[in-house]
C-alpha cells in the first residue's frame, strides 16, 4: 500500500515521495520514475526511521534522478486535453474531447481508427481522467 505525498529537504532541496510497503521487500529500496515519482519501499518490519535512513544514504542518487525524471514536487500528471497522445491497447491515439449530445446522461467514449473520442457531461469535460480510468479498466477486463 501507497501512502500520501510526503514532504523532506535532501541535499537543501525539497522533495515529495511517497512511502509504499511491500511484505515481498527483503530491505529498504528507493524507486523514481516518471509516473510515480520517488517512492521508498519498506519491507514489513521496517520503521519510518528505516525510509528517512535510505533517503538520507541515496541522496545524491535520488537528486540525480528527480531531475532527470522531472518528479521533485512528486509524480508527473499528464493534462488530458483534445489531441493529447494516449496509448490504448498498446496503439498510440488521439484524444477527442466534447460535449454529450442532447438528450445523453452518461458519458460515452468510443475508439475509432487512431482517436479515442469522449463525449462527456459539462461537469467531465474538464476533469476527463475519472471517466477515462473507467474505461480503460474496463476495457481491460
Amino acid at each position: 500500500m501507497t501512502g500520501p505525498l510526503e514532504a523532506t529537504l535532501l541535499l537543501g532541496k525539497p522533495v515529495h515521495f511517497r512511502v509504499r510497503r511491500s511484505p515481498q521487500a527483503r530491505r529498504v529500496g528507493v524507486q523514481v520514475s516518471r509516473r510515480d515519482g520517488l517512492v521508498v519501499v519498506l519491507p514489513r518490519r521496517a520503521t519510518r526511521r528505516d525510509a528517512e535512513a535510505a533517503l538520507r544514504q541515496f541522496a545524491a542518487w535520488i537528486d540525480e534522478k528527480v531531475e532527470e525524471h522531472g518528479v521533485r514536487q512528486g509524480p508527473r500528471r499528464v493534462e488530458l486535453v483534445t489531441g493529447s497522445p494516449l496509448l490504448v491497447l498498446g496503439e498510440p491515439r488521439a484524444l477527442v474531447l466534447g460535449p454529450l449530445p442532447s438528450g445523453r446522461a452518461r458519458a460515452r467514449v468510443t475508439l475509432a481508427d487512431e482517436v479515442l473520442v469522449m463525449e462527456l457531461p459539462p461537469a467531465d469535460l474538464l476533469a476527463p481522467r475519472a471517466v477515462l480510468e473507467r474505461w480503460l479498466r474496463r476495457l481491460a477486463r
